[in-house]
């Protein structure tokens, strides 16, 4: 099995041509369908318990006062944390076993739907996009999450009661340029130092950094 990727040669800023490169994929194919099958068997698995602790917990919460009620509601808690770093590794496990090469987004349409399902989710966010409206770029399938994980957690992180997000879009050809702002405490800095180091998630790591690290 052969998958082939095109992508645009530039002269002096403007596309002179195409370039196209072959490659044999039948052994990553297999091993990316062995990798599906036992992230589903896992997260499955993982997920139905959680769900199980989830439910027990906020039946807890109802029928107790006090610390004891404080308590379930940290079973609740941990337990919503820990379904949401689930999902994360399924997205990065995704990503990290796509065989497949760019395709052709319109990011400047994907970041203005985004941007507007998350004002609607968090009505106190202040989202606002400037740049171009139409911006065809080559990347990868899982932008749409990438971007979706940015403007989330720029929301979610963020210790104000108004959050406030600047999406902006530029062109540097042959780049397009997405830049993510807020007004929020930034990066901690843990998981700044593997962001920028281009490292692994290590087994000391929490689960906090995911969704950036998925980006």
């Amino acid at each position: 099995m052969f998958y082939t990727s095109r992508y645009p040669y530039y002269e002096d800023g403007e596309i002179a041509g195409t370039l196209a490169i072959c490659r044999n994929v039948t052994d990553l194919e297999e091993r990316t369908r062995q990798l599906h099958v036992l992230d589903n068997i896992l997260r499955h698995n993982i997920r139905n318990e959680l769900n199980v602790i989830h439910g027990r917990g906020e039946q807890l919460q109802k029928n107790l006062e006090g610390e004891p009620k404080a308590a379930a509601g940290t079973i609740v808690d941990r337990a919503e944390t820990l379904l949401t770093t689930s999902e994360k590794s399924r997205e990065i496990t995704t990503v990290l076993s796509d065989s497949h090469g760019p395709i052709s987004v319109d990011i400047g349409q994907v970041v203005r739907v985004l941007a507007k399902e998350t004002a609607d989710d968090w009505p106190n966010a202040d989202v606002d996009v400037t740049g171009p409206t139409q911006l065809f770029v080559s990347a990868a399938e899982s932008i749409t999450a990438a971007i979706e994980e940015l403007l989330t957690n720029a929301v979610t992180h963020n210790d104000s009661e108004n959050p406030r997000v600047r999406v902006n879009l530029a062109v540097e050809r042959p780049w397009g340029i997405l830049s993510v702002r807020d007004n929020g405490p930034g990066i901690p800095e843990f998981d700044r130092d593997v962001l920028e180091s281009g490292g692994a998630i290590e087994t000391l790591s929490h689960g906090s950094g995911l969704g950036l690290w998925l980006v």
